[in-house]
């Protein structure tokens, strides 16, 4: 019987350990891993092997990691994609037959902030309670957005801020306006519009584009827009990296726009924090 190996460069075999862990440490943990979206862990050989093959494929076909800038047009500091090395590392490990190697090998395990704070928060802002169906209509659900109070009663210098979602699993996006406070406010009273939608889900052309039609401008108003956003894989906005602050002014509200995708178990809840 003859026994077929692939290797890397310099001859040795491609192991999960030495040559694939490194990878998914830097590129993949961030989402695959326990309670966040990802719906396996990429922690341990355990959890990734049986995967193999599946790795392989998305990463060949550029699905995984999710990257859709266009690296002849900049580069970005958060670039998640890999390089054609790390692909091809990673099919040659699947074709090997996924082989552990050797426990020393392995690189320290990345120290993943513990109960979901990448940063060490000096205020925490409680954000509005959302339920999430199991199955609503088209298994869609539209943009909500909720105005709550900022809890900040002095002009205050943000260095950082982390929006965390307590159910990242069905959290598509959650992105925060800081608004300044009128007397008109509405406090935790979800605001949306039901666009009509196609038998697919599909917003129909008069109702199709970001926030589609019916959201009431004063929602924003006052706004310079949005200031942070979560999305599966980034956490946090620090403006330490750049020496830099955002100065939010006393009785300022934030308000939350809320995008939930349901996986037909059904969850609800969302936190923030400022630092």
């Amino acid at each position: 019987m003859v026994i077929g190996a692939v290797c890397a460069d310099g001859g040795q075999p491609v192991t999960f350990n030495k040559d694939v862990l490194p990878i998914l440490e830097k590129n993949c943990q961030s989402c695959h891993r326990p309670g966040q979206v990802a719906p396996m862990s990429f922690l341990t050989y355990e959890g990734a092997r049986p995967w193999a093959k599946a790795m392989k494929a998305a990463v060949l076909t550029r699905k995984m990691p999710p990257w859709f800038a266009d690296a002849r047009f900049g580069h970005f500091a958060n670039d998640r994609s890999l390089d054609q090395s790390a692909i091809e590392t990673i099919a040659q490990w699947a074709d090997a037959g996924a082989p552990e190697g050797d426990a020393k090998d392995a690189p320290p395990p990345v120290k993943w902030p513990a109960e979901g704070w990448e940063i060490q928060p000096d205020l925490i802002v409680n954000g509005p309670v959302t339920a999430v169906p199991a199955h609503p209509n088209n298994n869609v659900i539209e943009w909500t957005y909720v105005t709550v109070p900022s809890g900040i009663t002095q002009d205050t210098w943000i260095t950082s801020m982390q929006i965390r979602p307590s159910e990242p699993a069905v959290t598509h996006h959650i992105c925060v306006y800081f608004k300044p406070h009128t007397a008109d406010v509405e406090y935790n009273k979800p605001v949306w519009y039901d666009r009509p939608r196609d038998g697919n889900g599909a917003a129909l052309p008069a109702a199709a584009g970001i926030n589609g039609r019916g959201i009431p401008p004063s929602i924003t108003a006052g706004s310079n827009g949005i200031e942070g956003c979560y999305v599966p894989g980034q956490l946090s906005q620090d403006y330490r990296t750049h020496g830099a602050a955002k100065l939010v002014k006393a009785g300022t509200d934030i308000v939350f726009q809320m995008h939930y995708t349901p996986n037909a178990r059904g969850a609800k809840g969302v936190d923030a924090s400022f630092d």
